[in-house]
């Protein structure tokens, strides 16, 4: 099976993370979708009808509860698939994590070593986030 076939691409729609994955094995209420498939549990989110984050991870679990780790190989590949022809570089960051930046800074990528799991996602998903981040932050420490 290859690479191009089995792995997820950031900006596809959910039909076409259907036809790539199968049938979702959890839908959320934010129409977030996992998948599982050729040993990996695969979440997506969803923005505008485009996948613009995408969670890997093995769906083999450790006696921890964790997932084992991914291979220098399955992180190339999938930073790769998902890169939709840009050239990914290391981050220098100090930190037990890995982060890749596309040349164009469209795309960030991060590993989670003690989890586990590598995250590819668009630059706007991130900004995003950190923004409802902030909001709820704002909100729980209203008052002090």
């Amino acid at each position: 099976l290859s690479a191009r076939c089995a792995l997820g691409r950031i900006g596809e729609t959910p039909e076409q993370c259907t036809s790539r994955y199968g049938e979702s094995i959890k839908t959320g209420e934010d129409k977030s979708m996992i998948f599982k498939k050729s040993g990996l549990l695969i979440m997506v989110d969803f923005y505008d009808g485009k996948a613009d984050m995408i969670n890997f991870s093995k769906a083999q679990r450790n006696i921890l509860g964790k997932a084992e780790k991914l291979s220098e190989n399955e992180i190339q590949t999938l930073l790769k698939s998902n890169g939709a022809d840009r050239t990914w570089k290391k981050r220098d960051i100090l930190s037990m994590n890995e982060e890749w930046e596309t040349e164009d800074g469209v795309l960030l990528a991060h590993l989670e070593s003690l989890e586990n799991f590598l995250i590819v996602t668009t630059k706007d998903h991130m900004t995003r986030a950190e923004a409802k981040k902030k909001q709820k932050e704002d909100k729980n420490l209203g008052g002090f």
